[in-house]
């Protein structure tokens, strides 16, 4: 049995509302923000935060509630499309802050907001293949400083980490991860150009047209249900990518889908667009208060990317591990402070001084 055997997220304290992102630039009605699109909060990064701090901060997590003694774990696997760095790897940082051995195997994966997914699909390969007994799978995007002042995607793009730590410990499996269906697509629906600071919307992407992420996700999840036997009535849980909180609402309906399957684990509304964190923050909130025996359907997205789809199972262990957990996912939401629009724009760094250099060191 190979699966998670603890989890973390890390998410900024500091929040902006969408009413005053509103009242700044007074680009669309509230109705649309909050009752359609259904996002009412997103998080601010800090300046001293970037993807590499919130996946140290929820890497921590995830090894502290596994109990796993940290030179068992043989690989970090980093995944996200706002890498600090354009030409080095970011996981060999996080593996030196974690203290891990300096054997272990690090890799950076880049697959725009699927990237979580695909570092899980990496960190299970290895295990599987026999290379390690455990790994470290990381998403960690922040949106939210990589989103051009002014735009609509400012209302919802965030920031956020979610690890999970996946192995084959015998009796220490708290959801077993099955194999994963992919659907690959190079539609460029949003993107980042080489020396550019800000994501580009390559055109609308709209649920009306089902282009980008609900076209994707429908054709991934009818394929995987149907390659593993199951109808949506089978499962319990279903965690799709949310960039808005209305996106899982409208990709239930499509794929075959209750409320009841896709209710407990939207969380754009309170914390906007995680990109690839998202179904790893939506997963350890159901993993939270989830039961022995039920079957959680994971559905991520990448713009020009394409979809990963997979079945996690819960396990009888989760009930040791829900009691030595040292953190509550909805604690995390909603321990926050919520901050005006100039002080999102400075700690954002959005807001930039010319550079005048007063002597060569100053």
């Amino acid at each position: 049995m190979t699966g998670i055997l603890g989890y973390g997220i890390a998410i900024p304290r500091t929040r902006i509302a969408a009413e005053e992102i509103l009242r700044v630039w007074g680009n669309t009605f509230i109705e649309l923000i909050k009752d359609q699109l259904m996002v009412s909060e997103r998080a601010v990064i800090l300046p001293d935060e970037d993807a590499v701090t919130l996946a140290v901060e929820s890497a921590r997590m995830a090894i502290a509630a596994s109990e796993l003694p940290r030179e068992t774990i043989g690989g970090v696997y980093f995944g996200t499309c706002t890498n600090p760095y354009d030409s080095r790897p970011s996981s060999t940082l996080i593996c030196e802050a974690l203290g891990l051995s300096g054997s272990s195997n690090c890799l950076d994966v880049q697959f725009s907001t699927k990237s979580g997914t695909a570092a899980l699909q990496v960190a299970l390969a290895m295990i599987r293949s026999g290379v390690h007994n455990s790994a470290l799978a990381i998403g960690s995007d922040v949106l939210s400083r990589y989103t051009a002042p002014g735009s609509m995607q400012e209302y919802a793009a965030s920031s956020g980490a979610a690890t999970l730590l996946v192995g084959d410990e015998p009796g220490r499996v708290i959801a077993e991860i099955g194999a994963f269906s992919s659907v690959s697509s190079d539609l460029s629906d949003a993107f980042r150009l080489s020396g550019e600071r800000y994501i580009r919307s390559g055109g609308m992407s709209t649920i009306e047209s089902g282009i980008g992420v609900i076209e994707h996700i429908v054709l991934a999840v009818r394929h995987h249900l149907e390659r593993v036997g199951l109808r949506p009535a089978d499962l319990d849980q279903v965690i799709f990518h949310q960039p808005v909180g209305i996106v899982p609402i409208a990709l239930a309906a499509k794929c075959g889908f209750s409320m009841e399957q896709v209710a407990e684990s939207i969380i754009a509304y309170e914390l906007g667009d995680l990109g690839s964190a998202g179904v790893g923050t939506a997963l350890a909130a159901i993993l939270d208060r989830a039961h022995p025996g039920q079957k959680i359907l994971l559905a991520s997205y990448g713009f020009g990317a394409g979809a990963d789809v997979t079945i996690a199972t819960v396990t009888e262990a989760i009930i040791d591990y829900r009691q030595r957990r040292r953190f509550a996912v909805e604690e995390q939401i909603a321990n926050k402070i919520l901050v005006d629009y100039a002080l999102a724009a400075k700690y954002e760094g959005k807001f930039r001084k010319s550079d005048h250099a007063l002597t060569a060191w100053l």
